[in-house]
C-alpha cells in the first residue's frame, strides 16, 4: 500500500462565491478525481475510491493498494494523480516505490 497526501492549497471562496460554472457545493473544500498507475512487470495498483475531498488549507491521505503476481519485477513505481473537480487545470502527481 502506498499512502499519498492530497492538500487543498487553492484560493478560499467566500460563502456567496461560486466555482467555475456554478460548480462547488462548498466554498470551504474541493473534490479531487484520482487516478493511479503502476510501472513494473506483474504489478497492479487499485484505488479503493476514485474521489477524495479536502478542506481549504488542509488535506487528506489517499491509499493506493498495490499487488504483485509471482513473476514480477523486483520493484515498481506507483503514481497517483489528483485533479480538482472545481478547477480541472489544477492537478498534482506524486509517486512512491514499492518492493517485493
Amino acid at each position: 500500500m502506498c499512502r499519498f497526501p492530497v492538500a487543498h492549497t487553492g484560493k478560499y471562496r467566500g460563502a456567496g462565491e461560486k466555482g467555475p460554472e456554478g460548480v462547488g457545493a462548498s466554498p470551504h473544500s474541493d473534490v479531487y478525481r484520482l487516478a493511479a498507475k503502476v510501472s513494473g512487470t506483474g504489478w497492479r495498483a487499485a484505488l479503493p475510491n476514485e474521489l477524495a475531498t479536502a478542506r481549504f488549507g488542509s488535506g487528506t491521505t489517499v491509499g493506493v493498494a498495490v499487488d504483485a503476481s509471482h513473476a514480477t519485477s523486483r520493484d515498481a513505481r506507483v503514481t497517483l494523480t489528483a485533479t480538482s473537480v472545481d478547477h480541472p487545470s489544477k492537478k498534482a502527481t506524486v509517486a512512491c516505490t514499492v518492493a517485493k
